[in-house]
């Protein structure tokens, strides 16, 4: 065996998210943001890319002016559910994708990586700390909601001190 001269670092781990409800009411878009988060794994130090593929089918009852994805993006915290603000680090690009006008549906693979501040990995916890602003989330904008989420898949690749 020949020993590599390529001195690591540290290690990586490839982590993959999705959603994917099976009943369609469960992933109901009623609002016009929504958002994801890619769970890091233990002991993660920085996130390195983040490559998301998103399927959504809207409703019939949502015009077809409105059937479009303005933005997708990066937010480094989470909404409460009683309020309406944009997160301090928001950024997005602005995509301004249609449904296709027979099946209603966008299929749509992005690489948001350009977007991460690459230490926002910390694990989110809603009982401890819900104030906390140094996570990575998965921003997507619609004009109305009135979509069926089929798919929202992340795949994100970290620096981490082991391998879990």
């Amino acid at each position: 065996m020949s020993e590599t001269t390529k001195l690591q670092q540290y290690k990586y781990s490839l982590r993959t998210t999705a959603i994917a409800p099976k009943n369609m009411p469960n992933g109901y878009m009623c609002n016009d943001v929504f958002y994801a988060f890619p769970v890091p794994p233990d002991n993660a130090i920085t996130i390195e890319n983040l490559y998301l593929h998103l399927i959504v089918k809207f409703n019939v009852g949502v015009a077809s002016g409105d059937r479009i994805i303005r933005k997708i993006g990066i937010a480094n915290e989470r909404p409460t559910f009683t309020s309406r603000f944009a997160p301090n680090r928001l950024r997005t690009y602005n995509v301004n994708l249609s449904a296709d006008p027979t099946t209603r549906i966008i299929d749509t693979r992005i690489d948001l990586s350009a977007l991460l501040k690459k230490d926002n990995v910390r694990t989110r916890d809603f009982y401890t700390d819900p104030a906390t602003t140094d996570q990575t989330y998965v921003y997507i904008e619609t004009p109305t909601g009135g979509g069926d989420l089929i798919l929202c898949k992340m795949d994100c690749l970290y620096t981490t001190t082991g391998i879990r």
